[in-house]
């Protein structure tokens, strides 16, 4: 008896696949080999919120009327302030940019001013950076100043008054015209100035008083005026100060939320929420429940000592200057986090300490770097005019095809300016160098995992739709 003999017909395959948009962010919760090609590992410096890799933001020198900030005596920024103040003798806005210096003196320049050059404020020695808030006193713009182991100071115009009969304050905010405070010796009090007088503290039942709070959540870390109440933010936990018409009526609740150890500095009204950093990550607070905001970002923040982070609301975005942990190192970012498209992004390399915005007659960012210069947010893609370093990079992946001697034959991408392109298959690295006109390589790299990793050093970039060419051999039974 014979039997047909069969044949194995070997039959190449081949398959396109298309990173067609870049809108995934990080995701430090996913296991690295469950993440999908489009997640990045990775991102910094690119703006993806089109689809495309776009140059995100940098920052330049901080110039009036083109003319560069400068100070006296080789002195230096440590903290800036933004002084919203409308001049009632000219009938015009007359804003101010404040700095607590390295000479432990604050210093002011107008916004208008065609040098650019700081001046020091008479008798405004402060042994450390003052918290300070913008207040409308008796008709007057004015700049309230104080810190734990002194007394309240008002800035009029260019002139610093100091007020020795007031309280230590440690935190403070303003609410239906009253000061708010906390002290650095009681932890279990909010006092509240006099109606419509910052420097009144006398207590009576028409004037200044206090309200005590005793709880077991920890230090008081930051007053926060919101819609109808007063927020008092503790290490682990927040109150909530019910406090118009009568200070009779005055009301607290605590909040039971969950939550890690507060940042207190990190706490930034931003529209209609109030976002905070806590050890456990983001989260966002609406006056009455708090929920996680990017959770995919949790792992980047946990066990990571934020102290120092600080957040600004400015253009429906959030930019939050944190330490995150990229890559196994720890490393001083700025998290951008837009609101209406619910979407981030990462700034790398710009050094920042803090942001303030500017939103009178002039609308801008403005912040001061960890060397104490004086930046401005722009879209330059730079630093002070190098161009920051932008890298996209995914995970290693088999792209959907469980063969594991595939062939990468050919790889393409659009791009409009010139960029660095490593492919990495099974741990071994090949460096390729793209531009606008000559965006194609024909390759022949065998293997099973393969990554890409996308690295612009130019100002501005766009990179749109990289598209990875396999082949691969399947036998067919005959």
């Amino acid at each position: 008896m014979f039997y047909k003999r069969k044949f194995f017909t070997p039959t190449v395959i081949k398959n396109k696949v298309v990173i067609s948009n870049f809108l995934s962010g990080m995701d430090g919760e996913v296991d690295e080999k469950l993440k999908t090609p489009k997640t990045p590992n990775v991102c910094y410096n690119f703006n993806p919120f089109d689809g495309a890799l776009r140059s995100a933001e940098g920052v330049s020198v901080l110039k009036f009327k083109d003319k560069q900030y400068s100070f006296p005596n080789n002195v230096k920024s440590i903290k800036a302030y933004y002084y919203k103040r409308f001049d009632t003798s000219t009938g015009s806005r007359d804003d101010k940019i404040v700095c607590y210096c390295t000479d432990n003196n604050l210093y002011v320049c107008p916004l208008n001013s065609t040098t650019g050059v700081f001046n020091k404020i008479a008798d405004s020695y402060y042994i450390k950076p003052p918290i300070a808030v913008n207040y409308n006193y008796y008709g007057n713009d004015v700049m309230l100043f104080a810190v734990d182991n002194g007394s309240i100071s008002v800035l009029d115009n260019n002139t610093l008054t100091h007020y020795a009969d007031t309280p230590t304050i440690s935190n403070m905010c303003i609410h239906n015209e009253r000061l708010f405070a906390t002290t650095s010796d009681d932890i279990n009090t909010v006092w509240f100035s006099g109606l419509f007088n910052p420097i009144e503290w006398n207590v009576s039942l028409d004037g200044a008083g206090y309200v005590t709070i005793p709880d077991e959540k920890g230090k008081m870390l930051n007053l926060i005026s919101f819609y109808d109440y007063v927020y008092l933010f503790r290490e682990y936990g927040i109150s909530r100060i019910s406090a118009y018409g009568d200070q009779t009526d005055f009301r607290v609740d605590n909040l039971y939320l969950r939550h890690g150890k507060i940042f207190g500095n990190s706490i930034t009204v931003c529209g209609d929420y109030i976002v905070f950093l806590a050890s456990d990550g983001l989260h966002i607070f609406d006056g009455i429940n708090s929920k996680k905001l990017l959770p995919s970002y949790d792992s980047y923040f946990i066990g990571v000592d934020n102290q120092n982070a600080q957040g600004v609301y400015f253009d429906n975005k959030l930019f939050f200057t944190a330490d995150m942990r990229l890559n196994g190192n720890i490393c001083n970012v700025t998290l951008v986090y837009d609101f209406k498209r619910k979407a981030e992004y990462v700034l790398k390399g710009l050094n920042l300490s803090h942001l303030v915005s500017v939103n009178g007659d002039n609308y801008f960012l403005f912040g001061v770097t960890k060397d104490y210069k004086l930046v401005k947010m722009d879209n330059s893609g730079s630093f002070l005019g190098e161009a920051t370093e932008k890298i996209w990079k995914n995970s290693s992946s088999d792209y959907g095809i469980a063969v594991k001697n595939k062939r990468l034959y050919k790889f393409t991408v659009d791009t409009d300016y010139e960029i660095k392109v490593i492919i990495t298959c099974d741990g071994e690295n090949y460096y390729y160098f793209l531009d606008k006109y000559d965006n194609e390589l024909n390759l022949d790299i065998v293997g099973n995992l393969f990554q890409i990793t996308i690295i612009s050093e130019f100002q501005m970039a766009r990179v749109i739709s990289p598209t990875l060419y396999f082949s691969y051999v399947k036998e067919r039974l005959w």
